[in-house]
């Protein structure tokens, strides 16, 4: 079985669509195996492939093969198979597919949309949940945004056919499950993501990209009660998908210069305004992000300021201090994610002598982890904590850091900024201590 990183194309396909099989009802039906593999021999055979070096790589059980297409997509889909890494492992497949894919004719496109629709449709049940991996996998993939008239596509009724299987219409109350009633009252209905209803379908739709914008398919599932605020499209404008390498570049920022960032404090800086309710100034905001409460998953947002961290808690529009610097006696930034994608679940641990307190953020393949910011502050603010310990207030600055308020996220990739910014006077504080040193 090939390494991840050797995976070509249909093998990715492969392993993505059994995952959504076997996902969207907890069941692998022999259907939809004889159709995935059916379409991707007749794939391997029209696309020119047996003219090139992967003349032999045939979705077969010849175990002779010299790289042998069904033992790999089987092998990586068995390992995964109803594990929590199964679908963060798919969705990290599926945005390589879209790269890779980006330039392909229409053709091709047209028929990986409809072999998405046929695995749905290949047990003779579609099912609402298969309706949302469908439509899902077809907007990672990159893919001309489908609706409900294209399960009734002749290109799908085809590939049913060549498999022995009768088409059936899902969109005339002659199916096994007429959806299209039981979407217009779901619409409004976000108890599928644990999210409230917001009393529109509009705001509802809304709050549901929301979620999985940040939250992708981990942190949007029944197993977290989600804690949706009122202004969470004033954090989505804030909170840009950074890249992974402008992340990192913030990161080295703030270690490099010891400047701790400050994303609201008054009518300054860019955050919403109204975590300001809640503290005096907002030094980083983590958009949405899993924690433990005492057992119960929760899912919000979390913000950090001088006094530690921050999470939306008891309601959607409530705040509470959750956890405070002066209690920390270690924080570690760990990947969790599934081989070979690792960082797709970054975890981020609260030590302290009580025992501990844990944040798992989703990151999507190539993007940055907004948790490895707080981890670079710390670094910065870790000697003030500690002067301060027994002090009456905060000595700013007794760690050598200064601190910057930024106007607009794109403000943070500007290293001339980072590198202007002088320490805050500690003594100013009462500090009498040996200050640390600012570069």
């Amino acid at each position: 079985m090939r390494e991840i990183k050797d995976l070509i194309l249909l093998e990715k396909v492969g392993i993505v669509l059994l995952t959504m099989a076997y996902e969207s009802d907890e069941e692998l039906n022999e259907n939809e195996v004889r159709i995935l593999v059916t379409e991707l021999n007749n794939m391997i055979f029209n696309s020119g492939l047996e003219d090139t070096e992967y003349a032999d790589l045939t979705f077969s059980s010849d175990e002779h093969s010299e790289l042998n297409c069904l033992e790999t997509m089987i092998g990586y889909f068995k390992a995964f198979q109803g594990t929590d890494k199964a679908i963060p492992f798919a969705k990290a497949l599926a945005s390589s597919i879209k790269d890779e894919i980006a330039p392909f004719n229409d053709e091709f496109k047209a028929w990986l949309s409809n072999l998405l629709v046929t695995i749905a449709k290949a047990d003779g049940v579609v099912t609402k949940n298969e309706i949302d991996w469908v439509f899902g996998l077809a907007s990672d993939f990159g893919l001309p945004k489908l609706n409900m008239s294209d399960f009734d596509d002749e290109g799908v009724d085809y590939m049913l056919e060549k498999s022995d299987i009768e088409p059936f219409t899902v969109n005339k109350g002659e199916s096994s499950l007429d959806v299209t009633e039981e979407l217009e009252e779901e619409e409004t209905n976000t108890d599928s993501l644990g999210c409230r209803d917001f009393g529109d379908k509009e705001t509802n739709k809304q709050a549901q990209k929301y979620m999985y914008m940040y939250g992708g398919p981990v942190l949007t599932g029944e197993q977290f009660t989600a804690r949706v605020p009122d202004f969470f499209s004033k954090i989505v404008e804030a909170c840009p998908i950074w890249d992974k390498d402008e992340m990192e570049r913030i990161c080295g920022f703030i270690e490099r210069y010891k400047v701790i960032p400050v994303l609201r404090s008054s009518k300054f800086g860019y955050v919403p305004e109204e975590f300001l309710q809640f503290e005096k100034q907002i030094w980083w905001l983590v958009p949405y992000i899993g924690w433990d409460n005492g057992g119960n998953m929760i899912a919000s947002w979390m913000f950090i300021d001088k006094n530690g961290f921050h999470v939306a808690h008891p309601s959607d529009n409530e705040h509470t201090h959750v956890f405070p610097w002066a209690q920390l006696n270690k924080l570690k930034l760990d990947a969790m994610g599934p081989e070979g994608q690792e960082e797709a679940l970054m975890r981020l641990t609260l030590v302290c002598d009580q025992g501990e307190l844990w944040f798992v953020e989703y990151v999507a393949p190539g993007k940055g982890s907004y948790l490895s910011v707080i981890q670079s502050i710390f670094k910065v603010y870790k000697k003030t904590i500690e002067e301060s310990a027994d002090a009456p207030c905060w000595y700013h600055g007794a760690g050598g850091e200064g601190y910057y308020v930024f106007e607009k996220p794109e403000d943070l990739l500007n290293e001339s900024i980072w590198k202007n910014v002088e320490p805050e006077d500690a003594s100013f504080y009462g500090y009498k201590g040996n200050v640390g040193p600012h570069l």
